[in-house]
């Protein structure tokens, strides 16, 4: 995990990447604020650590700051 995908592209195309201490806004629905989210094996985000790394802490209920990878 570097970051979340700011667009979606077709193959070949460009995707900008929001790299540590970006605000991303996930797809997957609702945020807790203050809540540390984890990256889960499907690429998808979640509060429960499946050893894939943080993917950040929530600002609102719609955003989070991308973490800095260790």
């Amino acid at each position: 995990f570097i970051g979340f995908a700011s667009n979606s592209a077709s193959d070949g195309g460009t995707v900008t990447v929001q790299l540590p201490s970006a605000v991303a806004t996930p797809t997957q629905g609702s945020l807790t604020t203050g809540t540390t989210y984890y990256v889960k094996n499907d690429g998808t985000i979640d509060t429960t650590d499946a050893g894939y790394g943080i993917a950040g802490r929530a600002v609102s209920s719609t955003q989070l700051v991308v973490e800095e990878r260790a």
